[in-house]
């Protein structure tokens, strides 16, 4: 039987990874359009959604880890950004045909959390509270008081 570790191989964000990490999170964040975004344009959306990966992963500087083809390290199969010196998990994703290999809770959440010490989620997605009730994180916008931090 193949295990998981000989299939995937995971590496370091690089900036031709930003394209991916775009679409999948604007992709599905934009789909709780009637429950966070109630009454925005789609245009909008996906422009504010932009804004605020890049300004996690540049402005502060939040860590990522890239699962992906051992064969082809640019073949994305699933990623998880956060804050290890905050233990947050700011956004995970794995993509749909890759999901319950094990992929997150296995290779990609032990890069970011120490799940010893009180973990944080900052997207209500329908992953992040599986998460959240089969681990009890905490379901917190720790990236917004980051921001509201350093504009103290």
């Amino acid at each position: 039987m193949t295990n998981l570790i000989d299939l995937v191989t995971i590496r370091e964000f690089k900036e031709g990874d930003i394209n991916f990490l775009l679409s999948s999170f604007i992709g599905c964040l934009s789909q709780y359009h009637e429950s966070m975004f109630k009454g925005w344009l789609s245009k909008d959306i996906h422009e504010h959604l932009e804004q605020v990966i890049l300004y996690a992963l540049v402005k502060l500087d939040y860590s990522a880890w890239i699962a992906a083809n051992k064969d082809d390290t640019d073949t994305i199969i699933g990623y998880i950004i956060g804050d290890p010196k905050r233990n947050h998990i700011f956004f995970n994703y794995t993509k749909y045909s890759f999901r319950k290999l094990g992929i997150q809770q296995n290779m990609l959440l032990p890069l970011i959390i120490d799940p010893s010490q009180l973990v944080t989620i900052n997207w209500q997605t329908k992953e992040a509270l599986k998460l959240h009730k089969k681990c009890g994180y905490i379901v917190r916008n720790v990236f917004l008081e980051q921001i509201m931090e350093l504009s103290r």
